[in-house]
């Protein structure tokens, strides 16, 4: 296989959006680009001089390279659908939950490509701080992902499927429920006119004191301090929002136990 491989990418959605022009500036020759919606396959085919397809049926079979980008969900649905590729070719997926060997019937090289970051059509990204999780079920289709990951990344690691997952529940704690928090802290503010840019000096010495100190070591707060009396003063300020309400008693009471462990 050639060091700089020819591609299909099938899915036009988020991760797609920054993975498949990277690969493109690399000089890989990317042949097509699958989603189930023309004018997305379209869009993202033009941007790397590909073509766009809507139909499984149209995918060529010879490329040396398949990366499978879509849901979680839509992985198995897609496979079934998949013409019968060379044996030759590589086949990867870019999910963080799903077993590789999912894609063991397709052709004998195949594994997971997966970016840990949170992505978004449109939004700036440097891809060369993203950690990339390789897995693959030979040596040489795991040489060929290193080869193209190390020159997209500095950060290239070879993980199991469960390790891969074990990371993905880690990114999901730390990334999307943390992202979810902040929602909350919004809508409190908002709800009751009152400007939200007044936590951004808090939530930057956050996210720098976790980054360079051991989170578990620097938790402050009212869990922590057993302070029972201002975590209700909190509450009745929530009463009439169910799920926040569970959300305050479910994390108040995971830090004070974790506090006692210590």
């Amino acid at each position: 296989m050639p060091n700089l491989p020819t591609i299909v990418a099938i899915g036009a959605g988020n991760i797609a959006s920054h993975i498949i022009p990277a690969l493109a500036r690399l000089g890989c020759d990317v042949k097509q680009v699958f989603s189930r919606q023309l004018f997305k396959a379209r869009s993202l085919a033009h941007q790397v001089n590909a073509e766009g397809v809507d139909s499984i049926s149209e995918l060529v079979t010879n490329a040396d390279w398949y990366i499978l980008m879509v849901s979680d969900d839509g992985i198995q649905d897609v496979i079934v659908l998949l013409p019968e590729l060379d044996n030759k070719s590589i086949i990867c997926h870019t999910s963080g939950a799903t077993d590789s060997d999912v894609l063991k019937n397709i052709t004998d090289n195949y594994g997971s490509f997966y970016p840990l970051q949170s992505f978004k059509k449109g939004q700036e990204l440097d891809l060369g701080k993203t950690p990339f999780l390789l897995n693959a079920n030979n040596k040489e289709t795991l040489r060929t992902m290193r080869v193209i990951a190390r020159q997209i990344s500095e950060h290239i690691f070879d993980v199991t499927d469960e390790e891969r997952l074990r990371y993905h529940l880690a990114a999901v704690y730390v990334n999307n429920f943390t992202n979810h928090m902040a929602c909350i802290a919004d809508q409190i503010l908002a709800s009751n006119d009152l400007d939200s840019d007044v936590l951004r000096p808090i939530m930057e010495s956050t996210f720098d004191k976790i980054l360079n100190n051991n989170p578990c070591e620097i938790q402050t707060g009212p869990a922590v301090r057993n302070d029972i009396q201002l975590q209700r003063k909190h509450l009745k300020l929530i009463k009439d929002y169910e799920h926040w309400t569970k959300i305050y008693k479910t994390i108040s009471d995971s830090i004070s136990k974790s506090n006692e462990t210590k």
